[in-house]
């Protein structure tokens, strides 16, 4: 950890020692003005992402004792929903995070609403199944109700930046599906499109 380094709402000032257990004390400066010190691990994780001034405030907005960050009141602290919530977080937050460029990195945040899992827990409601994960409709916007489902890994897969996309027969779609529908394998369509520069509708005959 880096004096300077911003996780979510807290400013990284100087180390601070260690706890009881030897976990290492860093102080934070919040964005509310507050001076914080807890474990930097806690953190860097994503489970601590202010000094407590947005679980207060999100308690207010909700009329009603909030769950907080990494709090265990709702019972959910090891469930695959509370585990989706915190890797969104931290993906989005966390410099330090090994994803975080292809999120935060890239202007990718998190509503402000889902800072507080409840919220997101009673948006999204539990994964349907073991196969599905939290995933975003338009891939250039962040994570919200309105565009966050919980999708299986094949759904996910279309929905990746690096998919071909074109205009076939008046809808924008994914080169793959487009073959599909014409008939055509994929490189060869690939081929006549970006290495031969047909048309769209030629290259797509077969």
């Amino acid at each position: 950890m880096t004096p300077g380094m911003k996780y979510g709402r807290l400013v990284a000032v100087s180390r601070e020692g260690k706890d009881a257990r030897s976990n290492i004390l860093w102080k934070f400066a919040c964005d509310c003005g507050t001076d914080y010190v807890c474990r930097s691990s806690s953190v860097r994780r994503g489970y601590v992402i202010s000094c407590g001034c947005l679980r207060a405030e999100n308690a207010r907005v909700n009329g009603a004792k909030s769950d907080g960050e990494a709090s265990i009141t709702h019972g959910r602290r090891f469930s695959a929903e509370y585990a989706a919530w915190a890797h969104m977080i931290r993906r989005c937050t966390n410099p330090n995070d090994e994803k975080f460029p292809d999120y935060g990195g890239r202007g990718i945040s998190v509503c402000d609403r889902w800072s507080n899992f409840a919220n997101f827990h009673e948006d999204m409601g539990d994964r349907p199944s073991p196969h599905h994960s939290l995933d975003r409709i338009k891939n250039d916007e962040g994570y919200s109700k309105s565009n966050c489902r919980w999708s299986t890994r094949a759904i996910q897969t279309r929905n990746k930046r690096n998919n071909v996309r074109i205009v076939y027969r008046g809808e924008e779609m994914i080169l793959k599906d487009a073959c599909a529908l014409a008939g055509i394998g994929y490189m060869k369509a690939w081929r006549r499109i970006f290495r031969l520069n047909w048309p769209i509708d030629r290259a797509l005959s077969a």
